[in-house]
């Protein structure tokens, strides 16, 4: 997501124009936009997250080495058992 910044210095803007309904109140309510958007952040990015781990566990099943699958080493079984691990905290 990318951000601007604008300005507008000296700009009138009559009273009926005025976002929100009530001065003097812009950051606190822009706040409160960024509250909704920090859930929808973490939410999207647990999504990611579990998919990323359903396609490693899959592959790792799949993908052999010295005939068996390389789940079956410790190294990766271990890397993909914390994967779900914080994926679950994070959820």
């Amino acid at each position: 997501m990318k951000g601007y910044e604008i300005g507008f210095d000296g700009f009138r803007v009559p009273e009926d124009g005025l976002l929100g309904g009530m001065r003097g109140q812009g950051f606190k309510q822009l706040m409160q936009t960024f509250e909704g958007a920090r859930i929808q952040t973490a939410s999207r990015a647990v999504g990611v997250a579990w998919r990323a781990f359903e396609l490693a566990w899959r592959y790792a099943g799949e993908r052999k080495q010295f005939r068996k699958p390389i789940v079956e080493f410790p190294r990766v079984g271990d890397k993909l058992a914390m994967m779900m691990a914080e994926t679950a905290m994070a959820r």
